[in-house]
């Protein structure tokens, strides 16, 4: 949707035909997320996972490794506990609909903070950003 002088219209013609003129409906409105910090978290997770060192490449033998455990430091996850005491930590989804746009720049900039300490430590962060942007900037050309 769009807002305009008279109100919201849809962005795309016809995605309304299913609703009659003056039928009463329930929306959630949210702002849609940023295509772009998209891009800009999935080249930061190749890069990282691609330059990790030996012994940190062996612990995250997947990019989406890497990600659940991002996810988990950030506390982007829930904790419940099994019947036999168990604690069990399972990673919340950053889709598009499950995360809104400024939780996501906020988890980005976690991520990042987390990178340059942990993972990447020898790593300056603004040539890190440097070359996310570049990488990002490449993925949507291609």
């Amino acid at each position: 949707m769009r807002r305009t002088f008279s109100g919201l219209e849809p962005v795309e013609p016809g995605s309304l035909r299913h609703i009659k003129r003056g039928d009463v409906v329930t929306c959630d409105v949210r702002r849609p997320r940023n295509p772009k910090r998209h891009r800009w978290y999935w080249a930061l997770i190749s890069i990282v996972h691609s330059n990790l060192p030996e012994p940190l490449a062996a612990k995250y033998p997947r990019p989406e490794n890497l990600v659940d455990a991002l996810k988990v430091l950030t506390g982007w996850c829930d904790t419940f506990w099994l019947p036999d005491g168990r604690e069990v930590i399972r990673p919340r989804s950053i889709a598009f609909h499950a995360m809104s746009e400024p939780d996501f720049a906020a988890f980005c900039e976690r991520c990042m903070d987390l990178v340059s300490k942990y993972l990447l430590p020898g790593v300056n962060p603004d040539d890190l950003r440097r070359e996310i942007d570049t990488q990002a900037t490449d993925r949507r050309a291609a």
